[in-house]
């Protein structure tokens, strides 16, 4: 068995660390930076791999919940899909390139993302990012889309991250061993390494002040229904404030 420290594959560096259930979880940067210590209640002695590019973000990962997501027990792994792992590295990098270092304390008011699907890794930027719809911190915008926008409110720095099509057949190359596509997937997301998982590149995002996190700005009246409507969402048709599903049809139907 391999033992904790760096080592150096398909061109990339890695840290390893080992999961124990006798002496938790140790994570490992290079030797003359820092070393976190965090217990975690697994079930055998594992080692796994993280890019050294992403060691900076771990801190992100010190739940058992997103642990769970990447480094599952069978038990666990069973449930996990490579979308939620794709979900995880795209907001470590992109928390990485924005510079927010601690989305869930200190930075958790400078922080807005864009997601642009509703799959499964929506579900883990939401955990690794602590951003969500009710903090109005988490924005939907239906592009059907495997990406997602980070936007550093205080620094004005935006950047999207779009997950490679190609990277579903290059992990292939890395557990060659592992017949089902989707579990092959599912760990090569892993250890990948950025470059062959994502695209980005840096955006300007301009956020109308009615869609910014604090309280609602104005709440009026339908004119028609008498519903309440917040947040500046109403519609003025010939003078007449009404609200979105008055003035271009709802989604649902009365019965």
């Amino acid at each position: 068995m391999k033992k904790p420290g760096c080592r150096f594959f398909q061109g990339v560096s890695y840290v390893i660390f080992q999961k124990s259930s006798r002496n938790g979880s140790e994570f490992r940067k290079l030797p003359d930076e820092s070393t976190w210590n965090y217990r975690f209640n697994g079930h055998l002695s594992r080692y796994f791999h993280i890019p050294l590019n992403n060691v900076t973000a771990l801190p992100l990962l010190l739940s058992q919940a997103l642990l769970r997501i990447l480094f599952g027990t069978k038990q666990t792994s069973a449930h996990c899909r490579p979308g939620q792992v794709l979900g995880v590295r795209m907001s470590m990098h992109g928390l990485n390139l924005i510079g927010i270092k601690d989305p869930k304390g200190a930075d958790r008011k400078k922080l807005i993302v864009y997601v642009e699907i509703d799959r499964c890794a929506t579900d883990a930027i939401q955990s690794v990012t602590g951003c969500s719809l009710g903090k109005r911190s988490l924005k939907f915008v239906d592009l059907g889309k495997m990406a997602a926008t980070y936007v550093n409110l205080e620094t004005d720095k935006a950047v999207r991250i779009l997950a490679i099509e190609a990277a579903r057949d290059k992990a292939k190359n890395y557990f060659p061993e592992i017949e089902d596509k989707y579990k092959a997937q599912l760990e090569a997301y892993k250890i990948m390494p950025d470059d062959d998982l994502f695209e980005w590149k840096e955006v300007k995002v301009d956020i109308p002040k009615q869609d910014m996190p604090g309280r609602p700005l104005q709440r009026i009246t339908c004119e028609k229904c008498g519903e309440y409507v917040q947040d500046m969402r109403e519609m003025n048709i010939g003078g007449t404030l009404v609200c979105r599903s008055c003035g271009e049809g709802s989604y649902y139907k009365a019965l």
